[in-house]
């Protein structure tokens, strides 16, 4: 049984971000959960596995849209603006405003705030605080080489040839087969405009989790790091990719699952475990 509400909260510049919070009874602490590529609050298919775990263990989870949710989507403002938004459409950065705008609204109920990724939404979460320098401790979930997955799509053309090529467009157009997963079983485009597309490779996207030339980075906190074995998304092993993460953080722990990219079938486990972290 969830206690769980639909929840709405504003930017600075009142943009109205939509999402659930599962709220713990007296809870202070809460888990902001963090979407990956043209997700929404509600794509990854443990988050309601999670939700239970963390309010059975007395801690709240918010789960919200992001800017960047789904391909393309209706945008609203406080103010009677509306626009197209989505992860086709708009900047990566803008999970910077996001977590932000996220952590803001949960202030307002915690005293302790946790910052969960799914997929690229690991590479947001550590965007925020780099960007920002104000640090939490980290779970990530399922993170992927994003630099080696565009490698791989794009095959034979490098990713620096491609980006110099989109580079020269004169307009943000659609991309239709530039962006896209081709990788063990998984194989299909993404439709993306041209200065999405940029944003991300050439930003913290394609940098951050590379495993051969990873981006330096340090956050003094706390990091839980989970990888399902049958990940389709993963380019390297496991390990690998923990090697890659491990030294950015002040503590670093992980955990390797038998279960897909999405945790199917494995999300009460994964919720045990990060309770099990949470509590040290």
């Amino acid at each position: 049984m969830y206690n769980c509400k639909p929840i709405s909260f504003n930017s600075i510049d009142g943009y109205i971000y939509n999402g659930l919070l599962f709220e713990a009874e007296q809870s202070k602490t809460t888990v902001i959960h963090v979407h990956g590529s043209c997700g929404n609050a509600r794509s990854f298919h443990a988050i309601l596995d999670l939700a239970q775990i963390y309010q059975h263990s007395g801690i709240n989870l918010l789960t919200f849209d992001l800017k960047g949710h789904d391909c393309i989507a209706e945008g609203n403002w406080n103010t009677g603006k509306f626009e197209y938004i989505g992860g086709s459409v708009v900047n990566f950065n803008e999970c910077i405003n996001d977590i932000k705008s996220a952590i803001s609204f949960c202030n307002n109920f915690s005293e302790r705030i946790i910052l969960q990724g799914h997929s690229m939404g690991c590479e947001r979460v550590l965007t925020y605080q780099i960007d920002t320098k104000n640090f939490y401790d980290t779970i990530l979930i399922s993170p992927c080489n994003a630099y080696e997955l565009q490698s791989r799509f794009i095959y034979p053309e490098r990713v620096s040839e491609q980006i110099d090529r989109i580079k020269k467009l004169d307009k943000n157009i659609l991309l239709e087969n530039e962006y896209g997963i081709k990788n063990q079983n998984e194989n299909y485009t993404i439709p993306i405009y041209r200065d999405a597309f940029l944003a991300i490779a050439t930003g913290n996207a394609f940098s951050l989790f590379n495993t051969k030339n990873p981006k330096k980075f340090f956050i003094p906190k706390r990091c839980l790091c989970c990888i399902g074995s049958e990940d389709a998304l993963q380019t390297s092993t496991p390990k690998e990719m923990f090697k890659t993460i491990s030294s950015n953080f002040n503590s670093f722990t992980s955990s390797i699952f038998d279960c897909n990219h999405e945790f199917d079938n494995c999300g009460f486990d994964l919720g045990h475990q990060i309770i099990n972290w949470l509590s040290k």
